[in-house]
């Protein structure tokens, strides 16, 4: 009898064990999962780490030199101004003060989940120390398709060979961010023409949408207004020669979107144009659940 209540105990027990490990573990839903991460304004001592959540949610992130004490919050860039949380569909931490060539761990909180990089921390390494040039402004306004100014939306910038740069638009829809300060893949400061360097801009605002322009520096002080759930050319160097189609930026994970200008005569375009066919995303500006490009 004593054996056979032991065995009943221990069954009720574990049952009731097995219940409560998934209850703790369903606290941090699929929707609260990080997506679309990137890296962007990566410089001696300063980097960004933008991503997603499928709903508004609260966002920091964790960071440290040392990957078993990871523990210096960061959070969000508007929560920073106004001092509270907020929940947020697109997420953006800016970090600085850091030390040139020295590699950063960090964690991302979303929400009540704690995420990392299939089971270690992310990281980055910051660039060596550099003399900056002077600034070079730029700016711009994203809108949707109504006119309406769009607010809170992450506006990664890529100059030729250079890597992201981003900010995010004010309550009237503007940005701005300094184009000096851009870095190549080496991690040197960048060198570009000041009139015909091509600029690819994507615009990532949540569940509000996304937006591709394409651009060069002589049409950069203001940017045209880029139009969410559009993509756009303001850039002659840019256009195909038939006027047919116009190139873009597309989005890629971890890397960050890459520039490709394609300059075909007008047989290749007309057999490009019969031959391919976009099969997914089958809408524009679908946000498809992958963590792959």
């Amino acid at each position: 009898m004593l054996g056979i209540i032991i065995l009943i105990v221990g069954l009720v027990a574990g049952v009731i064990l097995v219940n409560m490990r998934q209850g703790l573990e369903s606290k941090a839903g699929p929707s609260e999962s990080p997506k679309n991460l990137k890296i962007s304004n990566l410089n001696s001592s300063t980097f960004s780490v933008s991503w997603t959540t499928d709903t508004p949610l609260t966002g920091l992130i964790k960071y440290s030199e040392d990957p078993a004490k990871i523990v210096t919050p960061a959070g969000d860039v508007r929560d920073q101004i106004s001092g509270t949380s907020q929940s947020y569909n697109s997420h953006t931490v800016n970090v600085s003060g850091l030390s040139p060539s020295t590699t950063y761990y960090f964690l991302i909180v979303s929400g009540s989940g704690t995420y990392d990089d299939n089971g270690k921390p992310f990281q980055v390494r910051t660039n060596t120390q550099a003399i900056a040039p002077p600034e070079d402004i730029i700016f711009g306004k994203v809108v949707r398709d109504n006119g309406d100014p769009v607010s809170g939306g992450i506006v990664f910038v890529e100059a030729e060979r250079g890597q992201a740069l981003s900010t995010i638009t004010k309550t009237d829809g503007t940005w701005r961010l300094n184009l000096a300060s851009s870095r190549d893949k080496d991690g040197k400061v960048l060198t570009y023409d000041a009139e015909k360097t091509l600029l690819s801009i994507f615009v990532r605002a949540g569940s509000t949408g996304t937006a591709t322009a394409l651009t060069d520096t002589s049409k950069d002080k203001p940017v045209p207004d880029i139009v969410l759930g559009k993509n756009q050319s303001f850039s002659d160097t840019g256009r195909l020669l038939s006027g047919l189609e116009e190139a873009t930026p597309s989005a890629q994970t971890g890397e960050g979107f890459q520039l490709e200008t394609v300059q075909l005569n007008l047989s290749e375009q007309l057999e490009a144009t019969a031959a391919v066919k976009i099969l997914n995303p089958a809408t524009n500006g679908e946000i498809i659940a992958t963590d792959k490009p």
